[in-house]
């Protein structure tokens, strides 16, 4: 008697995880919220790795702005350990 083993299939799959989340900030209410700390944008800026401060400047400057998460980490811990509240951050 010849029995016969069936292969088992495989299952087809992947996975996906998120690379960059975008944030939406609003400048005036950034500039706001560092000034009232008591935080230059320079010294948001130099915490963050840049040499000058046109990023951060860029950010406060107008209405709202898209930033990615990893960006937004940086500036976020800056504007933390000077303490302001951050909502909405889960980053």
């Amino acid at each position: 008697m010849v029995t016969t083993t069936k292969k088992k299939k495989k299952i087809n799959k992947f996975t996906v995880k998120a690379v960059e989340t975008i944030y939406l900030i609003n400048g005036a209410k950034f500039r706001k919220a560092i000034e009232t700390a008591g935080l230059k944008q320079s010294d948001i800026a130099e915490a963050c790795g840049h040499t000058d401060a046109t990023r951060i400047c860029h950010i406060a400057r107008g209405g709202d702005r898209k930033i990615s998460g990893d960006k937004l980490a940086c500036i976020l811990d800056c504007m933390t350990e000077a303490g302001i509240v951050v909502e909405g951050f889960d980053g």
